[in-house]
């Protein structure tokens, strides 16, 4: 069995947190950038397909899942900008 010490559950420095934070919160910017152009067009491809078509209804069901997805993110986001700011020198 491997001993473990305080330590190594120890956070990192705060120069180190908010440094990671902010590659966080870039990540997080990217993919919300992303998940909107995708939403873009999945929303257009669902306006372009009949109804009752596989087309129309995987489009759908997309658009479900990537604003589930969209919410969690920004939930992520939202709580890194906030332990940023906490962190950061005022």
């Amino acid at each position: 069995m491997t001993p473990f010490s305080p330590s190594t559950f120890a956070k990192p420095p705060p120069a180190a947190q908010l440094r990671q934070l902010s590659q966080t919160l870039d990540a997080c910017a990217l993919a919300l950038n992303c998940f909107s152009q995708l939403r873009s067009t999945l929303t257009a491809i669902q306006a372009q397909t009949t109804p009752s078509s596989h087309q129309h209804l995987l489009a759908c069901l997309s658009l479900e899942v990537l604003d589930n997805y969209a919410a969690q993110l920004r939930h992520i986001n939202a709580t890194a900008q906030n332990e940023h700011q906490s962190l950061s020198p005022t």
